[in-house]
């Protein structure tokens, strides 16, 4: 069922950041066939794209592109990404609702194919059976939404009112939190395929009728859990990028002012912390965020599935990684992060924090079956230090 979306209170309408953007083969189409210009770029790996570049655009476009599976790549490259704190962690958790969305959505419909309903309709519609392999036409369905719109409020509030009480009743969570969970309830219901809007409207005499409710609020308890996930990530990516942006600091200072400096005290002098950065800045000395989108679909055992990449350059993080070698005599070149987060030596970085937050992510996607990896790796031949959080829900 279609609605206005909204953006939950405080949040911004628009993504104001820099941002490189490949596109699917469905979304290369969309734009050749609309005669958009595609621009040529690289990536942090080197590899030349063609895509969008974009430094200020409307969050509703971007979710909207996402959910119909026209972006693979968004990259965010910045000499320091502490000042735009806010707005990177509200991108991640952008990109990350909206694959828990469209997992949603088929994860619903698959089971609406299998539910009771279904296999009754079939008995009794033999000419309009329904199953895996049916081609629902969108004009058609809208069409009959439609002529039952009248109708589908009701039906709403049934699947929902339910979940909105349990909600509100909570005791665990925070009004902010309560808010969130009524605007991630709404965006799921507003997710259910029209197939099973149009089916319900038809079906309301029927004893399976209310089965299937009982199992759309079930999946959408099921993805309220999962959307806790969207905050731990974001927390987790600007723990990494803080640590990176520390070491990308130090080096580049030292560089400049030589070892011998109090290189810490020196970067947080706000006066050349400034020049620092603006010279970072044209020099392109630059980190990479980027975040790699798997939709409905990609190969088998990658569809669903999201990778967010931070890029380090000109980072001592290959100093931590030779310490690490040197002292416990293993190859640091492939290792889970939460390997290099206890062999990194304290001084280093911020390990406690950083395997708190880690800890919080693997436990929230064990307990939620997604699947969770992370990875620290080095590209010789471009001095890269790579780390990489994969999440395959």
């Amino acid at each position: 069922m279609e609605k206005s979306r909204s953006i939950p209170k405080g949040k911004s309408p628009v993504i104001d950041l820099p941002l490189k953007i490949t596109l699917t083969e469905d979304g290369v189409n969309w734009f050749i066939r609309n005669n958009r210009k595609l621009q040529r770029f690289r990536l942090a790996d080197n590899v030349q794209e063609y895509g969008i570049w974009l430094n200020h655009f409307s969050a509703a476009t971007f979710q909207k592109m996402l959910m119909i599976d026209y972006l693979s790549t968004i990259e965010l490259g910045r000499p320091e990404f502490s000042s735009r704190r806010r707005e990177i962690m509200d991108l991640s958790k952008l990109i990350t609702y909206e694959i828990l969305y469209k997992r949603f959505t088929a994860q619903v419909l698959a089971a609406f194919l299998a539910s009771p309903l279904i296999k009754k309709w079939n008995r009794l519609n033999p000419a309009h059976t329904l199953d895996e392999s049916s081609k629902f036409d969108e004009r058609m369905m809208g069409a009959m939404l439609s002529r039952e719109r009248e109708h589908l409020p009701a039906i709403e509030h049934e699947i929902i009112s339910t979940l909105i009480d349990e909600i509100i009743q909570s005791g665990d969570s925070t009004q902010e939190e309560k808010q969130i969970q009524f605007y991630i309830t709404e965006r799921l219901l507003e997710n259910l395929p029209k197939i099973v809007w149009c089916i319900l409207s038809k079906s309301k005499t029927l004893e399976e009728y209310d089965l299937l409710l009982a199992d759309i609020r079930d999946t959408i308890r099921i993805y309220l859990k999962r959307s806790r996930i969207a905050e731990y990530l974001a927390l987790m990516i600007m723990e990494l990028a803080t640590n990176a942006e520390h070491a990308h600091l130090r080096t580049f200072a030292s560089r400049i002012y030589g070892d011998k400096q109090d290189l810490d005290l020196l970067i947080l002098n706000p006066q050349i912390r400034s020049k620092l950065l603006a010279r970072m800045e044209s020099e392109k000395a630059l980190l990479h965020l980027t975040w790699k989108v798997s939709g409905s679909k990609a190969s088998i055992g990658t569809e669903h599935r999201l990778r967010v990449i931070l890029y380090n350059q000109e980072s001592d993080y290959r100093q931590y990684k030779q310490e690490i070698e040197d002292k416990k005599g293993i190859d640091a070149r492939h290792k889970s992060l939460f390997d290099f987060y206890k062999e990194t030596p304290a001084h280093r970085m911020d390990t406690e924090l950083g395997l708190y937050y880690l800890s919080y992510l693997h436990e929230a996607c064990t307990e939620e079956q997604i699947r969770f990896e992370s990875q620290v790796s080095h590209i010789p031949r471009m001095d890269l230090t790579v780390m990489t959080l994969s999440l395959r829900f």
